[in-house]
């Protein structure tokens, strides 16, 4: 694993000790009845809903807190899933920064908008990626530059550091596992997972519940 930077840019802060999500982020809720291991599904967000769900004017989502768990576990509060099909619009998730990216690619996207998505992954806290699937090496490759070229390639502060791993000869359990129970970050405490799903059919219930399993 290497060791890069990203910048992160605030957009917003939460006024409370709770988080808030900006309106129209929130398509469908999706949680367990009982929690499963350390992980709780919060959310779904599918993209190409958004501009329906601003239109019927949904309320931010409020985010609270898991209880406090034990320290084994390197993810200890909320996962969630985010379906982006090829060329998708990239929604605002500064609200969950710092947070760790576990990008499953099961459908092919063009250089260009993968570089897009990079920058964005970036620019909105996400401070560890690990890519499993197709093309996980070119998402691994477009991730770290652009984690360097946030910061022009000099110096970075420790809390910026973005690390990037890829997957290719894994199973997606094995991925799911090393994020719930090895990675880290060596200056942050990442309490948020996000599966980004690039895919042209979602498998949200799937791969929430696989994670939470591992």
């Amino acid at each position: 694993m290497r060791y890069n930077t990203g910048k992160r840019l605030l957009l917003a802060e939460s006024t409370s000790s709770r988080e808030h999500v900006r309106p129209g982020l929130l398509c469908q809720t999706f949680a367990f009845s009982v929690e499963l291991n350390y992980f709780l599904p919060d959310f779904i967000v599918r993209p190409h809903q958004l501009q329906a769900a601003a239109c019927c004017g949904l309320e931010p989502a409020i985010m609270t807190p898991l209880n406090h768990r034990p320290d084994n576990d390197t993810m200890q509060a909320k996962a969630h899933y985010l379906q982006l099909r090829p060329h998708d619009a990239l929604p605002d998730l500064t609200a969950l920064a710092p947070f760790m990216a576990i990008v499953v690619i099961d459908d092919d996207s063009d250089e260009m908008w993968r570089w897009d998505v990079a920058r964005w992954l970036v620019a909105s806290g996400c401070r560890s990626m690990l890519a499993w699937g197709k093309e996980c090496e070119s998402w691994h490759d477009a991730v770290e530059d652009a984690a360097l070229e946030a910061f022009d390639y000099d110096d970075i502060p420790p809390e910026q550091i973005v690390t990037v791993s890829q997957h290719a000869d894994e199973d997606l359990d094995e991925v799911f596992w090393f994020a719930r129970h090895r990675a880290s970050h060596p200056a942050l405490r990442l309490n948020t997972a996000v599966i980004l799903h690039v895919a042209l059919r979602g498998r949200p219930d799937d791969l929430l519940a696989q994670l939470a399993e591992a």
